[in-house]
């Protein structure tokens, strides 16, 4: 599906769904909002490739169509898990985007403690690549292999250790 927009302030067009052939055209009411959902989405594909997303601002992901359950609260998390992300091909189109929002939310509201993240990448041979968190005791609290990007809660009193395996 392709955007269009329009503006709802004048006598154009109506705003309801085209279709030429196969190709369909979703109308946006708002003069702007494609050329803002384009350009949201080049900020976020940048701040991918570029590993820096401190530019995305929380105007950038509600110009995204379609896109829904966003928590203006939750910006830094959003644009660390972008940040991490190697390159643009993650969140270039509305469902991994979406699927970014809903994985950070999700990790935020089940956690009550403090979130951090794990970025394991994967080198050369990913497949010898393995690590584990464990707490004070020795107990594992997390683990993977490479290549991993995750939210994790931990409590903020206690310590840990991160065994790396390669």
């Amino acid at each position: 599906m392709k955007l269009i927009g329009y503006c709802p302030e004048t006598n154009s067009w109506p705003g309801e769904d085209i279709s030429i052939g196969s190709l369909g055209l979703a109308p946006t009411e708002n003069c702007n909002g494609v050329v803002n959902y384009l350009s949201a989405l080049d900020i976020i594909a940048n701040a991918a490739n570029s590993g820096d997303g401190s530019e995305i601002t929380i105007d950038n992901i509600n110009a995204i169509i379609g896109l829904v359950n966003i928590d203006p609260t939750a910006l830094l998390s959003y644009q660390t898990t972008i940040s991490l992300r190697t390159n643009s091909s993650y969140v270039d189109d509305l469902q991994e985007l979406q699927l970014l929002i809903d994985t950070v939310n999700t990790a935020l509201s089940a956690c009550t403690d403090i979130s951090y993240f794990v970025n394991v990448t994967s080198g050369e041979w990913p497949s010898e690549i393995s690590w584990e968190l464990t707490n004070g005791s020795g107990a594992i609290l997390y683990a993977g292999t490479a290549p991993t990007i995750e939210m994790i809660c931990l409590p903020n009193d206690a310590r840990y250790t991160l065994n790396m395996y390669d």
